[in-house]
């Protein structure tokens, strides 16, 4: 029994290790504007809570999709069920980091409704969300997203 317990809690140790070491391969592929590896990181996710995994900025892959422009990139995680409204260290969400940058493709991907022909690939459920988000959400200091347009 012992043995089975040591073995268990070893294998889940190199579990959480894989998650983290592939996680930090997502946010770093995103942010080098490494579009197609990113795309590989985010198919191998294998629930869509991955997506979530926050940096010590706690800011999400979807995050920094929109602090780098990525449009593309930004509306894959969106569909790949990555939380849209997310907040950061600042209490900003993708969007409110995208309409303050003038991101307006950014924006357009964060806004428009998820199609079904979107996320008939992913092996997994995304929850519901609503989409567009509420667009008077504000950040902790005071402001929605909708005052940066």
């Amino acid at each position: 029994m012992f043995l089975c317990t040591c073995i268990y809690h070893a294998l889940k140790i190199v579990s959480n290790t894989c998650i983290f070491l592939h996680c930090r391969r997502l946010h770093t592929s995103v942010i080098q504007l490494l579009v197609e590896y990113a795309l590989y990181c985010i198919s191998l996710a294998p629930t869509h809570q991955f997506l979530n995994i926050k940096n010590n900025f706690q800011q999400t892959a979807l995050h920094l999709a929109a602090i780098t422009r990525q449009a593309r990139l930004t509306r894959k995680l969106l569909t790949s069920g990555a939380q849209v409204d997310a907040r950061d260290h600042n209490g900003n969400t993708p969007l409110h980091i995208a309409a303050k940058e003038g991101h307006l493709d950014v924006c357009k991907a964060l806004l428009e409704p998820i199609r079904h022909d979107e996320i008939k690939d992913n092996t997994y459920d995304i929850p519901y969300q609503a989409i567009p988000q509420n667009l008077e959400a504000r950040n902790y200091d005071g402001k929605s997203s909708v005052l940066f347009f």
